[in-house]
């Protein structure tokens, strides 16, 4: 993947999901107007993202950009046909500019930041302990979003199942209650909550209307995995799994990083 293929692909991403949703103030289009009709270039390209990878490697390696600029222009050019070229490029423009620019500095900066942040210690994956990672990182995730959470315990996480060799589960429901379930209950936690934030969204209105399902959908899935990982466990210890004998001493690598962090969530409060 070249730096040139990403930023197409990129850009595609961006000016599709701006195209699809494109708010009722914006270039005095009436978004109420707008059918689900325009939402399917956006389903298109998730899809593709999701499934040409699995799917069609070969193909989705070498054309991914032309994919997103294709349902990109699926979008785009019905736009400017049905409401006017200048209507529709005006409405691009006033979306990208006001809200997807914010969003891809937000998530980068997280990104970048957490990613140079890295817990060492003797973790051992066992279920309890892999319970405790996931549960701390679906607290995390609403304080340094999604992103951040992920990026900091996806490496312990991962050194600490490295022995085992049923582990697939840990990081399907990583992804569940870090990356997903996770940011619920603030705009720091997802990006598009983080819109809303910018939109008037009051801070505090989603762990208002969110809580108990949040608390109720996160308690399911760490109970699920627990039994999962319980009976890939016993397995992996009849196969002769083993803790390790050598232990190292806990330590954040990286701990300047957590002031950054910091200033990015005041960023953010600043900023609504």
């Amino acid at each position: 993947m070249t730096l040139l293929s990403s930023a197409r692909m990129s850009a595609a991403i961006l000016a599709l999901g701006a195209l699809t949703a494109v708010p009722a103030h914006a270039a005095g289009i009436d978004g109420s107007s707008l059918g689900l009709t325009w939402a399917v270039p956006f389903a298109g390209i998730l899809l593709s993202i999701a499934l040409c990878p699995l799917f069609l490697p070969h193909f989705w390696h070498k054309n991914f950009g032309k994919v997103a600029v294709f349902w990109a222009l699926c979008c785009a050019v019905p736009l400017c046909a049905v409401l006017g070229f200048s209507v529709g490029t005006d409405a691009i423009v006033h979306v990208l500019l006001a809200d997807y620019v914010p969003f891809i500095i937000f998530v980068g900066s997280l990104f970048v930041v957490a990613g140079g942040i890295h817990v060492r210690g003797s973790f051992v994956g066992r279920p309890i302990v892999n319970v405790a990672f996931l549960g701390l990182g679906a607290v995390l995730a609403n304080f340094m979003g999604t992103t951040g959470a992920a990026m900091l315990l996806i490496r312990p996480l991962i050194e600490a199942n490295a022995g085992r060799t049923r582990k697939m589960q840990t990081f399907i429901f990583f992804i569940f209650l870090v990356a997903n379930v996770g940011g619920a209950l603030t705009p720091l936690g997802d990006p598009p909550l983080f819109l809303g934030f910018l939109k008037g969204v009051g801070f505090f209105w989603t762990a208002e209307h969110l809580m108990l399902p949040w608390l109720l959908c996160s308690g399911v899935l760490l109970f699920i995995y627990f039994l999962i990982d319980s009976a890939c466990f016993k397995k992996d210890v009849a196969d002769g799994f083993k803790a390790p004998a050598e232990t190292k001493a806990f330590a954040i690598e990286g701990g300047i990083n957590v002031l950054l962090l910091a200033g990015i969530i005041g960023a953010v409060l600043y900023s609504g």
